[in-house]
């Protein structure tokens, strides 16, 4: 799933300018995206904070140098100042992916997002 929505984003960005905003279902699913968009080039190499130690084993060595691209996660368990940061502009020249949960879908707006990626997975409690 998660090789799948990278597969989509980077081709996205491949093919528009803007910066990209893609909606997921949970957490867990948010950071097997990153990895899977770090593990084919895309972005700058920043670990999420909360990323799993048994998730790090996932991540392939890889050069982000020539990646002006920041891939942010965005779920309700981050703090203010987190969610402050990934919401705030890219640096001049680079481009921004924030992952986000579906909590986030409705009471989001980042300026710069030309290219939205909706998987249309929630979670269901049962």
């Amino acid at each position: 799933f998660a090789d799948i929505v990278a597969k989509v984003v980077k081709e996205a960005m491949e093919e528009r300018p803007g910066d990209v905003l893609v909606f997921l279902p949970g957490e867990r699913e948010i950071m097997y995206c990153w990895i899977a968009l770090h593990n084919m080039g895309v972005g700058d190499g920043r670990v999420p904070r909360n990323l799993q130690s048994w998730a790090r084993k996932l991540i392939k060595e890889s050069d982000p140098s020539s990646s002006m691209v920041q891939v942010s996660p965005l779920y309700g368990t981050l703090d203010q100042r987190e969610q402050e940061e990934v919401i705030k502009p890219p640096a001049p020249g680079w481009r921004k992916v924030i992952l986000a949960s579906n909590i986030a879908e409705s009471s989001i707006t980042v300026p710069g997002i030309k290219i939205v990626v909706d998987t249309g997975l929630r979670k269901v409690k049962t």
